[in-house]
Formats: C-alpha cells, structure tokens, sequence
C-alpha cells in the first residue's frame, strides 16, 4: 500500500544503529489493507508504524503546552472536560520521536512472529512484507496485529494510546471496487481556511461529521461490497500523524466503514503548526497519495469492473 516516508524530514544519511522497541516505548501500528491478486497468491501489505520514546521524559513539557493552548484558545479554568480532551489530543505532538527502532508483531491467533523495518529518523517505520500466519486468511476478513508481548508499553507507562499497539488489517482480493476519500469538510467538519476554527475543532472540540456522509458512505459499502469483494476504504487528510489516534477514533466512533488512514509523516512539535500542514501542499499530497493507493491495486479487467 502507499508508503508513508516519501515526506519525512531531512534524512541523514550516515549509519545509525537499530535496537529493538522496549517497555518504555510507544509504538502505533497504522491499520492497513492486505491484497492479492488472486487465491493462489500470497497476502501483502504495507505495515506503517510510529515510534515514539518514552513518555516519562516529557511530562512536564504536556502540562505546560496544555496551559499554553487552553489559555490560547479561551478554555475556562473549571471546564475539566474540554481540559482533558485537549490534554489527550495534545500528548502526541510533544512526545519525541524514536528513530532507528524495530519491532516484532503477530497477527491474534498466530504464534508467528514477523520485524517491520527499522524507523527512519521521522520515526516512521514503512515495510511492505508478505506476512506470517494470516495464509487462511479469507476476503473480507479483519484481524488484529499486534506488538509482540515483550515489546508492548509497560503499565507503568499510563500511556492513553496503548491501544495503537494493535491495528487492524483489512483483506482484499483482485476484484470489486475500492473507495478512496478525503477526510478533512469531506466527512468531518474541520474548517481549514479558518485557523482559530480548526484549531478548536482539532483540539478542543467533540469532532461532527458532515451530515449524511456515514450513511451515505455505509450504502456506498453495500452497494460496492459483494462477499468475494466487499470493497476496503481509504481515508486520507493532509494532518500529521500525531492526529491518527484522534482521526482514527473519529472514523470508527462517527460509523464510517472500517478502513485505512494516511496522513502526512510529519511530526509537529508545535499544535499552531498543523493549520500549515493542513492547508499548504495538500493538492500535490492528496494526488501523490491517491496514485500510491492505487499502484499496488490491480488494473481493471476489460469488462470495466475492478
């Protein structure tokens, strides 16, 4: 599926030694599409995750940036509510970034064990593998894959995104359609030409969906889907990464089909940054990541179906 280090940072060229995630890492896996062009093929995907160091070292530095922002953006003192929503959607922009780190998954009910590549110096990790233990793995199927135990955070961490350590991967086969959209005032209400707006709908704000479009896109699901081809869905905003887990919730929570997200593999350290990343480039972004979607997809057949 689409690699998402074609926009990292600078990338520094010199050798850099990889070690293995630990307890005291944070680790996402992005949930993904796996695909074959026919059942004698095997599965392949692209796994995407994001590595981030231990989340001990920048306590200090979210509550400070969480006053910041809730003064910047005239949160009353006592709304404790509004308070913790920015806290959990603050947390990962200032989480710092884990370079040249590797980790082992396994799909749930397998005892196979597979590595993603080491991550980049953005922290990202992109490998586009032909996975263990899913060869039963049947069109249509969703299964968890997750960090290796002896990987996974630690208790003590008390991270609120512990759950990204598991991601999903969706099955499809050559065959029926897939639907690509945007995500940002195409099925959520984001407002970006208005940065006080945006800023509030990403970060203080219960996100809304734009009216109609979870059904809509739920008929769209039906009326693609057939039981040997029922149709994956790609989500894609010109948002950081640091927005997956929000972005991800809002897609499941909202009830839009079950699909994959991607986002710019740019980590902000700065919240005000993210009016940039979502309004400067993106007609070139979005068009480089629809034609990588759709690279790994076969042609359509001479009957014009998919």
């Amino acid at each position: 599926m689409p690699s998402l280090t074609k926009f990292g940072g600078i990338i520094h060229h010199a050798a850099a030694v990889e070690h293995d995630a630990d307890a005291n890492d944070e680790v996402w896996l992005l949930d993904n599409i796996a695909f074959r062009g026919s059942p004698d093929e095997q599965w392949q995907a692209e796994y995407v995750a994001a590595f981030f160091r231990e989340n001990r070292a920048v306590r200090e530095k979210i509550v400070a940036d969480i006053v910041a922002l809730t003064r910047d953006l005239d949160i009353a003192p006592n709304d404790l509510v509004t308070k913790n929503r920015v806290r959990d959607r603050v947390a990962p922009f200032l989480r710092e970034i884990g370079p040249h780190l590797v980790v082992k998954v396994q799909y749930e009910g397998s005892n196979e064990e597979f590595a993603l590549n080491q991550s980049k110096t953005n922290g990202i990790s992109s490998s586009l593998l032909h996975p263990v233990g899913v060869s039963d793995a049947l069109p249509g199927q969703i299964r968890n894959v997750s960090v290796t135990t002896a990987e996974r955070e630690g208790p003590q961490e008390l991270s609120d995104t512990i759950n990204l350590e598991t991601g999903r991967t969706c099955f499809v086969q050559d065959g029926g359609w897939a639907v690509i959209s945007d995500i940002d005032d195409t099925i959520k209400i984001s407002e970006v030409r208005n940065r006080e707006k945006l800023l509030q709908n990403t970060f203080t704000k219960v996100p809304s969906h734009v009216a109609g479009m979870p059904e809509f896109y739920q008929q769209l699901h039906t009326t693609l889907s057939t039981q040997q081809h029922p149709t994956p869905f790609v989500y894609i905003s010109a948002s950081p990464y640091n927005l997956y887990p929000f972005l991800r919730s809002f897609v499941n929570d909202a009830g839009f089909p079950e699909g994959m997200i991607i986002l710019k593999d740019m980590s902000w350290m700065d919240m005000h940054s993210v009016f940039l990343s979502i309004t400067t480039g993106t007609h070139e972004y979005k068009e480089d990541r629809i034609v990588g979607a759709c690279c790994p997809l076969p042609l359509p057949t001479s009957d014009g179906s998919v």
